[in-house]
């Protein structure tokens, strides 16, 4: 399976209905309908939900050491792994920090 841009396909669809019109004049009505049925289709499908991405620099493992000042991500078993702040994994944990700033953003503050 692969990720698509579904409203992007719709344009090139129409945009290539446009482009042969002048091939085929007699179909046009038709190519029209086709194309339209066709779209419609595609807005009927299911679609994926996209997890949330935690960056690292808002993950609980998300460490930096004291003397170096290099930042690193403490999750890995059996030492750790140099992160960058925007860098992300599957296994991020938010921060109870983060938690509240999340939520602040999304219901504002009262």
């Amino acid at each position: 399976m692969r990720l698509i841009d579904a409203d992007a396909f719709k344009e090139y669809m129409r945009n290539s209905l446009e482009a042969t019109k002048n091939c085929y004049p007699d179909k046009g009505e038709w190519a029209k309908v086709i194309t339209e049925e066709f779209c419609k289709d595609i807005d009927e499908q299911p679609t994926i939900a996209q997890p949330e991405t935690i960056r690292c620099r808002d993950c609980k493992h998300y460490k930096r050491y004291k003397y170096t000042g290099d930042f690193a991500c403490h999750y890995v078993i059996g030492g750790t792994v140099r992160r960058e702040p925007d860098d992300f994994c599957s296994r991020a944990e938010r921060t109870e920090l983060a938690d509240e700033l999340v939520k602040e953003a999304d219901h504002g503050t009262d």
